[in-house]
């Protein structure tokens, strides 16, 4: 407000007909007006200040979440670019900046569907208890996982337990040739025939199967033409899984014996695995020597792949909460494994060494033998190994244990009538040279399941 539309009194004109009490209040008046308008005109500012930075920042996220969900891409047809060519004579920059765009291009758009939360509420989808079932709901974090297991444009993957396809979605945007989905609860099959359908409108594959992974035999689910020589590069194929908590373990070692015999799906040659543990498994799984989280399934792991820990999920983001955070790990399989063993005895001494981790390890080693020899073929199995017998079981390296299997199979191999197997076959050995049967009781070992 400008200080001439205020209403103005001339003093010297008026003064004869004015008291001086009431001139002493209008200029009283006159200096509070002055004031609030000062006032009002800094708040005006200050309001001005404020709108523009709340526009700017409502300006900001909106562009963001336009970029991360990707809206700026509209594409009338859903075909795969044709392949841009670049002249050998382009420059380096605009070389690599052609290539990220069609990079980018190769992303695909599906047609529009109802978001996982809202197919949960339209087909009454809860997560089983005894499945251990948790949705992940939230895009952002599952692409940012399914970004984890690299290019998968052209490629044959497998995603196991893909629920209500939550996962399905972020690979089939990546535009891979055949997507194979394993899931053992059937009340998904909407959803999957919905995600199956509008990838086939894209001229993708992709094929649903019911049964339990477990069951599922991979020698022959992927083209001949997809098969590489385990030391060759490794093949476009993925193994791409949120697994159920109360599998994960079990299913892990069973595919690393998978990996150690190359059958599977690994007799197409070294296949990479994106998977999820909970958090404990996830850091057991890359836990190092003297690492306190190192376990029998450390090792396993390490000793037939390089196994990353890509990125942590907090609980809150699945649905039901689970109690625990989610790891997300990738393993690469070795070209060459870090023990000669086979599988089996390599895994029976390494969950033996890791039956009392507090210990020294020698005494765990001394269980694979019977009571009476076993501080013996302890300290033989230890002088051959050429390793400190006060080493714990969490500062053993694989190939330190791999020294432990081979000296255990030279004294196996020489007194066989010690082996635990043979041993534990029969809880009472029949004495023959009695006229009366006499039952003479073996004390049997537990086979202590630990990770």
């Amino acid at each position: 407000m400008d200080k001439e539309w205020m209403p103005k009194v001339d003093l010297k004109k008026d003064r004869a007909k004015i008291k001086n009490i009431h001139i002493s209040l209008m200029n009283e008046v006159e200096k509070q007006n002055s004031e609030r308008v000062k006032q009002l005109m800094k708040l005006r500012r200050s309001n001005r200040i404020l709108g523009s930075i709340l526009g700017v920042t409502v300006l900001s996220i909106y562009f963001y979440t336009i970029y991360t969900v990707k809206q700026e891409k509209f594409l009338d047809d859903f075909n795969e670019p044709e392949k841009i060519i670049i002249p050998p004579q382009t420059n380096g920059l605009i070389k690599k900046g052609l290539k990220v765009l069609y990079k980018k291009m190769l992303n695909i758009r599906l047609p529009p569907l109802p978001t996982i939360k809202d197919i949960i509420k339209l087909y009454k989808l809860s997560a089983l208890k005894h499945l251990s079932q948790n949705f992940l709901l939230d895009e952002r974090l599952i692409d940012k996982i399914i970004k984890k297991a690299g290019n998968l444009n052209g490629s044959h993957v497998v995603e196991v337990g893909p629920g209500p396809g939550g996962l399905t979605r972020s690979i089939i945007r990546k535009g891979p040739k055949k997507l194979i989905v394993v899931e053992k609860d059937r009340r998904f099959k909407p959803t999957l025939d919905m995600l199956a359908d509008s990838f086939n409108c894209v001229h993708g594959e992709m094929d649903i199967i019911y049964d339990d992974i477990r069951n599922l035999n991979m020698n022959n689910i992927f083209p001949m033409e997809e098969k590489k020589e385990w030391l060759d590069q490794v093949p476009n194929i993925h193994l791409i899984g949120n697994l159920p908590f109360n599998v994960s373990t079990i299913l892990i070692i069973e595919w690393l014996k998978k990996i150690s015999e190359h059958s599977g799906a690994w007799t197409y040659g070294r296949v990479k695995m994106l998977l999820t543990f909970q958090k404990e498994v996830a850091e057991r799984l890359v836990a190092e020597p003297f690492d306190k989280q190192r376990c029998r399934l450390s090792v396993m792991a390490q000793a037939w792949t390089q196994p990353f820990l890509c990125t942590i999920i907090p609980g809150k983001a699945f649905l039901p909460k689970p109690d625990v955070d989610v790891g997300v790990v990738a393993f690469v399989p070795l070209e060459q494994p870090r023990t000669k063993h086979e599988f089996d005895i390599f895994e029976k001494v390494t969950r033996h060494i890791f039956n009392s981790r507090q210990k020294y390890s020698i005494k765990c080693v001394g269980k694979l033998f019977p009571e009476y020899c076993r501080q013996e073929f302890s300290n033989l199995v230890y002088k051959l190994s050429d390793l400190d017998p006060t080493l714990k079981s969490t500062h053993l390296t694989v190939e330190d244990i791999d020294k432990i299997t081979t000296a255990y199979k030279y004294v196996i191999e020489k007194h066989p009538e010690i082996s635990i197997n043979t041993l534990n076959q029969l809880s009472y050995v029949l004495i023959q040279n009695f006229a009366k049967p006499y039952y003479l009781k073996i004390h049997i070992l537990p086979d202590i399941e630990e990770c």
